[in-house]
């Protein structure tokens, strides 16, 4: 089979302004994981069996917790179930701030939904108390017998837990700055210091994936959330994803083709003088019945000649 894709018509530049806090976040300005244990109780016979209590480990989390199960269990009418409950802790937080908080089953329980979580303490990985969280449960996800859906053994409690301790981002009381790229870029980083200092944030781009800022102001909430809104148009990244289980290739809209001719698993491609764009070769492809392992292979093989100039991933 051999392919050769058109060369794509010029199209009008698109406005690819993009806003810096959609392409970095503020070290040491991010939420923190809680983690804690707890008991859902009410259930309408939905909850852990006797056995599942009787565990070592459960014995021991509800030791914790201060319930003690007698020997041989004790406990069949299925309306206790023993949970892992975590949360998101904000970068700033003040004392008795609401947060969300999620649950889910460590037994065999076959729904956490209608039950009410005990209170419980949520600790951080420093091992202190930030939080504590109690509330009816509600599921995570609609569940129906009918289409296969997995019972509701995760469920949320919104604003279920209150924060302990107040929580303060040290990275704002600092008279500097630092953006992190969520995709490192040299030419995104320049842009987006260039973008910075233009609007009276001195700023320098200390690496592919750092951006450093002085702070010229007193009020730091406030400076970033002025630094967030500034636009810039980020530099075009040359990366393809492929995944080779179902042909899917995901990249850039510049993303284009050298030319060159590579055959690979009996298909040739033959890529013309002017060139050709990778979403033109793929739908090219497709419609010549190439499976997606073929696909990949092509990408892959165009990128080992030159042709695909740019980084190739494949998952």
């Amino acid at each position: 089979m051999i392919i050769r894709p058109e060369q794509p018509r010029p199209q009008p530049t698109a406005n690819r302004t993009v806003k810096v806090k959609d392409l970095a976040s503020v070290s040491g300005v991010n939420a923190n994981s809680l983690t804690g244990y707890g008991l859902v109780a009410g259930l309408p016979g939905t909850g852990d069996s006797s056995g599942a209590l009787s565990s070592p480990m459960v014995v021991n989390l509800l030791g914790n917790l201060g319930l003690t199960i007698p020997p041989g269990g004790g406990l069949n009418n299925k309306n206790l179930a023993v949970v892992a409950v975590t949360a998101d802790l904000p970068p700033v937080a003040a004392s008795g701030d609401p947060i969300d908080v999620r649950v889910s089953s460590l037994g065999d329980a076959k729904s956490l939904v209608g039950g009410t979580l005990l209170l419980s303490i949520l600790k951080g990985a420093d091992g202190k108390v930030y939080a504590s969280a109690q509330g009816p449960v509600a599921s995570a996800a609609p569940t129906n017998k009918l289409n296969g859906t997995a019972p509701a053994v995760a469920g949320l409690i919104p604003g279920g837990g209150i924060v302990a301790t107040a929580v303060e981002a040290t990275a704002l009381k600092r008279n500097k700055l630092t953006w992190r790229l969520f995709n490192p870029d040299y030419a995104t980083a320049a842009k987006m210091a260039a973008a910075l200092s233009a609007k009276n944030w001195p700023a320098v781009a200390t690496g592919p994936g750092t951006v450093e800022v002085w702070m010229v102001t007193q009020d730091p909430v406030a400076a970033l959330a002025e630094m967030g809104e500034v636009s810039l148009e980020p530099a075009g990244s040359a990366r393809v994803v492929c995944d080779a289980r179902t042909g899917t290739v995901v990249a850039g809209s510049d993303v284009r083709l050298l030319p060159g001719t590579v055959s690979q698993r009996g298909v040739t491609v033959e890529i013309g003088p002017g060139g050709a764009s990778l979403r033109g070769l793929v739908e090219s492809l497709r419609q010549g019945g190439a499976s997606p392992e073929d696909i990949v292979a092509v990408i892959q093989a165009l990128s080992e000649a030159g042709s695909l100039r740019g980084e190739v991933v494949v998952r």
